[in-house]
C-alpha cells in the first residue's frame, strides 16, 4: 500500500494570518497577572469587541460570548472557551464555524526582574479560502489594533494595580511597547 499526497489548490486553502504584540510593564509578574486573568476585561481592552459576557465553568477556565464588528462596520459575533494557566490565558474558538473562520489568541506575561514584566499578546486568524488575497490587509489590521489594545492594557494594569498601592509606595507606569 502506498500513500498518496493530497494537494489542495491555493484558492481552497485556509489562510492563517498571525499578529504579536509586547509591552514591557514597571511591575511583577503576579501584579500584572492579577489583572490580565480579569477576563470581564476583554470588553474594554478588544478593540473589536462591543459587548463581551463571560461564563465561568471554574477557576481557571470558561467560555465567552463576545460580539463585535470587524474593521469597525461588519458586525461578527462568537463563542470562545478560555483556560487561564501559569503565565496568562488563551482562547478559541469554541464552535467550528460553517465558513471557515477560526480564531484564537492570549496573552503571556514573562518576568523580566521582581519589578518589570512583559506582556505578549497573539492572536491567530485562519481566514476562508476567500478571503486569501485579503491576509495582507488583515494582518495590518490586527497588528494596528494590537498597538491599541496594549496601550489600553498598560493603562488598565497602571490603574488597577495603582489603585491598589498605598498612596505612599508609589505606582506609576511608563511603558515601553516593541
Amino acid at each position: 500500500m502506498t500513500t498518496q499526497q493530497l494537494t489542495i489548490p491555493a484558492q481552497h486553502r485556509p489562510v492563517r494570518v498571525s499578529a504579536v504584540r509586547d509591552v514591557v510593564l514597571p511591575y511583577s509578574t503576579a501584579e500584572v497577572l492579577v489583572v490580565l486573568r480579569d477576563i470581564e476585561l476583554l470588553e474594554p481592552l478588544e478593540r473589536k469587541a462591543r459587548a463581551v459576557e463571560v461564563h465561568p465553568l471554574d477557576a481557571s477556565h470558561g467560555w465567552y460570548h463576545i460580539v463585535g464588528k470587524l474593521f469597525g462596520v461588519r458586525a461578527w459575533e462568537g463563542d470562545f472557551s478560555y483556560q487561564q494557566h501559569e503565565s496568562g490565558w488563551h482562547s478559541e474558538d469554541l464552535h467550528p464555524r460553517l465558513d471557515g473562520w477560526r480564531i484564537s489568541g492570549g496573552f503571556l506575561v514573562s518576568r523580566i526582574d521582581d519589578h518589570t514584566c512583559r506582556v505578549t499578546h497573539y492572536e491567530d486568524y485562519l481566514l476562508p479560502p476567500r478571503l486569501h488575497r485579503l491576509r495582507a490587509v488583515f494582518a495590518l489590521y490586527m497588528r494596528r489594533s494590537q498597538v491599541g489594545e496594549m496601550r489600553d492594557l498598560a493603562e488598565l494594569v497602571d490603574r488597577e494595580v495603582s489603585a491598589s498601592v498605598p498612596a505612599e509606595a508609589g505606582g506609576g507606569l511608563t511603558a515601553a511597547a516593541d
